[in-house]
Order: C-alpha cells, then structure tokens, then sequence
C-alpha cells in the first residue's frame, strides 16, 4: 500500500518519488497468507481423453453423488483449490493456491503441476469413480487427490486421479500419510477431516511434491489415433454433397457463359 503522504504519484504501474526516479520495489513477506496467486488457462492435445472406456456420467447421476464440475477460470484470476460438498476449508484451500503458483516458479521447482483437493462428505468411494470418469482421467499436469468422509468428518477413503504413474513413491506417500496418519488422533493430526488438518497436510504435500513430482511427456501417447464420431462424419459428409451439387449448378445454369462470345455478320460466333 503507498500512503499519500510518502511522496509517490501513481500512473498505472509508474511509481515517482523524488530521488528515486521511476523506480519501485516491493518485499514480499513470504507468507502464503499475503500471497495472490493468478490463474490462466492453456489449451493442450489430450488424445487420453478421447477415448471411449471412460464412459459417460449423466446429469443426474453427477448431481446424486456430488460429482464435481471442473472449475473455470473466474474474473480477477484467482481460482479456488479444494472442492467440498461439505464444510469449507479456507485455510487450508488459501495455502493450496499460493502452492498451485509457488511450485510453478523456479523457486518451487518449477513442477508444471496443479494440484486438487476433492472432499466428499457423506459419500461412497463411487464418487471418486465417477469423478474419474467425468473428467477422464483429468489434465496432464494434475494431481487431484479425492478425500472421503462420514457425516462426523471422519476419513472414510482416499483415491488419486493423475496421469503419472499412480504407483510411484509420491502417490504412495500421499495415501498413506490419508490413511495412516491423519486418521489417526495424534500430535500432528486430530483423526478428522478440519481446516487445520488439511492445512497441515497442504503444507507437508508441498516440499513432497516439489521433491517427487513429475510431470508425464504426452508424446508416449502420440499413436492414439483420435477417430471422429459419426455424427461429425455425416455432417462432413453432407457439407461436401451441398457444396459440390452447389457447385455444379453454378456452372450449369450461370448467365456469365456466353459473355465471352458475339455473334459475327456472317451468322457465327467469334471471341472478342
């Protein structure tokens, strides 16, 4: 923030202060609370997706079991991390977004990876399949961890959703510290699912994903041949069938034919 009185103009992103020219340096003091992180998006050939052993998940069915939809982009770039059809997680969702952008710096790693928390009270692990199959797979850079729990916050279940290897040491320790350590009452952990839990476990997620993540090379998936549907076959079909009987009718029937020819005094036709 710059007071009035401190000497500064503003113009835009210009800062002016007398002696120190155009000049303007801001500290940050590195706590994630403080952070703003901004979000873009980035269009990608994904030919896993495209395959059809995901299925389909019908409206209904999304709306029964709390199956998430893949969040957008909102003005103002800011985009949470933790997906609850529960109790809301500020804390621990806050931390999550400064991670999402911290991991991406080179500071971080630089990861080139976007993690998701997705908490279903009160639900069945088929949640956690459905998801799977209503995002297919999700993105190439994610890791999206999906958190089950009872009506009294307890954790039921816990399942992974990434396109790196599920069974590498990372995704292994992921589950365990789920299922082995947060359910269970102790020093670190309460044995339920609250904000201070998940924010404990965010910032253990941090360093581990820093250390183990990365992220999987597409071009393996390059002979995938992506095949159209039938309906875009027809219509490709019926686009070309319109445009060539079109075509043909120009040339046939068109009064321009004859402009090139007059007839001559001697009765024929001769070109100007």
């Amino acid at each position: 923030m710059v007071r009035k009185d401190a000497g500064y103009t503003t113009k835009g992103d210009l800062y002016k202060r007398p002696g120190y020219g155009s000049r303007h340096v801001v500290k940050w003091d590195k706590i994630p609370a403080t952070a703003e992180p901004i979000v873009n998006e980035f269009t990608y050939e994904n030919r896993l997706q495209t395959q059809t052993h995901w299925g389909k998940v019908d409206e209904k069915t999304r709306i029964e079991n709390d199956v998430f939809e893949y969040p957008s982009v909102p003005a103002g770039w800011r985009l949470t991390s933790i997906l609850t059809n529960g109790p809301s997680f500020r804390k621990a969702d806050k931390y999550l977004q400064y991670l999402n952008g911290h991991l991406n710096t080179t500071n971080g790693g630089y990861k080139k990876v976007r993690i998701w928390l997705l908490v279903y009270s009160g639900r069945m692990q088929e949640s956690a399949e459905l998801q799977r199959s209503y995002w297919k797979g999700g993105n190439k850079n994610e890791i999206i961890i999906m958190i089950g729990t009872d009506k009294e916050q307890n954790i039921a279940w816990t399942d992974i959703m990434t396109q790196a290897d599920e069974s590498d040491a990372l995704m292994i320790q992921i589950r365990d510290t789920i299922l082995l350590q947060m359910t269970k009452k102790g020093d670190t952990f309460s044995g339920k699912l609250t904000d201070d839990d998940l924010l404990k476990f965010v910032q253990w997620l941090g360093p581990s994903v820093k250390a183990g993540y990365t992220k999987p090379d597409f071009k393996q998936y390059a002979y995938i041949q992506v095949q159209p549907s039938l309906f875009a076959i027809l219509i490709s079909y019926a686009i070309i069938l319109i445009v060539n009987i079109g075509t043909g009718i120009f040339v046939v029937k068109n009064p321009w034919h004859d402009a090139g020819r007059s007839i001559s005094r001697r009765g024929g036709y001769r070109y100007r």
